[in-house]
């Protein structure tokens, strides 16, 4: 069976219940977690696993769909990973089952897609892998991925507007790195000006994990005061993305919210790290706000320089163990660092703000053991 929904659990399920699972699923979703057992949520199918004993031969893969009203799956995933069951003889459509391997969920289907990607393709310019970024992420999605990663874009500037997924296969040693082939980050710009609050994002990690992006220029709407400018857009819970040696332009002459570089708003992300890039003009560099009650840890932003922003360059709120350090902030219109609901081994360290109204904002802070603050 697949189980799939978006924004929140896939499914809630108690133990002792009469219906507990205990066969081959495809359990997805893009929300901040998996599922919930017991009343108690569960970020991914591992955490499930542990805590119920149950689906032990299950998976947790994008179940690519033939389209929003055409239910059947072509993922090579979900591919012969069930079991047999001797009173299911045919699919929903009576074609007969595979007698040894089935496909998990409603249909027996033969894939018609290659092997998983791994190692390196380029998008653009002359010969490429792939034309366009949505080319390379569709392609992703669909063959899920055996190894690292990395897509290369040849040197250009770039109309885009990407919605990432969960990539099958992919893990904290096997990511998928969106980078510049030169290694040079004024080479490469992606670029996008929204104009409506649905399409407010150059790119977004809709519960995406183990991305990386490094070496590029990401451009947000340049319009002076327009909205809608924010860059990168994490919702629905993001893992191990991390965010290194990029350039980003912002929106100039504004202090929203909805014009910041790297935003998420009341999304657990875990093990986000930020470093090394230069951030302009937008309302804020960083804006990240996890979830009131599941403080998002392993928060890293060390070694950046922000400037002009109209509000402020880091804001974080609802944070473990929060790593700020090494920053250098000039010209944002209020605050340079502000601090928020960050708990036990918060560290600010060694910054370098100035041409600020407040320099650091603490508020709330609760800790149990160390908290090391010096600018």
């Amino acid at each position: 069976m697949t189980y799939v929904n978006i924004n929140t659990d896939a499914f809630y399920e108690y133990a002792g219940s009469s219906n507990s699972i205990n066969v081959v699923n495809n359990i997805f979703a893009n929300s901040g977690y998996l599922s919930n057992w017991n009343n108690v949520s569960k970020v991914d199918l591992a955490a499930l696993q542990a805590a119920s004993g149950k689906d032990v031969n299950s998976v947790s893969s994008y179940p690519s769909f033939v389209s929003s009203t055409d239910l059947h799956s072509v993922s090579p995933w979900l591919n012969a990973k069930a079991t047999t069951v001797a009173s299911v003889g045919d699919d929903i459509d009576g074609q007969a089952r595979n007698v040894s391997t089935p496909d998990i969920g409603a249909d027996e289907f033969t894939p018609t897609a290659p092997a998983p990607l791994a190692g390196t393709y380029t998008i653009g310019g002359t010969s490429p892998s792939y034309a366009t970024m949505a080319a390379a992420i569709s392609d992703a999605l669909l063959r899920g991925v055996s190894d690292t990663v990395r897509f290369k874009f040849r040197n250009g500037v770039y109309t885009v507007h990407s919605t990432l997924l969960p990539i099958s296969g992919s893990t904290p040693s096997k990511p998928v790195i969106f980078e510049s082939e030169s290694g040079n980050s004024a080479n490469v710009t992606l670029f996008y000006a929204a104009a409506a609050p649905e399409s407010n994002y150059v790119v977004q990690l809709f519960g995406a994990d183990n991305i990386w992006f490094q070496n590029l220029t990401l451009a947000g709407n340049q319009t002076p005061g327009a909205t809608y400018g924010l860059i990168l857009y994490l919702s629905c819970g993001v893992e191990n993305l991390k965010v290194q040696n990029c350039m980003f332009s912002g929106t100039p002459s504004t202090s929203s919210t909805n014009n910041s570089h790297i935003y998420a708003n009341q999304s657990l992300h875990t093990s986000l790290i930020i470093t090394n890039n230069t951030f302009t003009n937008g309302g804020y560099g960083v804006y990240l706000i996890s979830i009131s009650n599941v403080f998002a840890s392993g928060t890293q932003i060390t070694n950046n320089t922000f400037t002009g922003q109209g509000w402020g360059g880091v804001y974080l709120n609802y944070q473990d163990a929060p790593m700020v350090n090494g920053n250098t902030i000039t010209g944002a219109g209020q605050r340079g660092i502000e601090l928020d609901n960050c708990n036990n081994d918060l560290q600010c360290r060694q910054q370098h703000l100035c041409q600020l109204r407040w320099r650091l904002c603490l508020h709330r802070l609760h800790t149990g053991r160390h908290r090391h603050v010096e600018l």
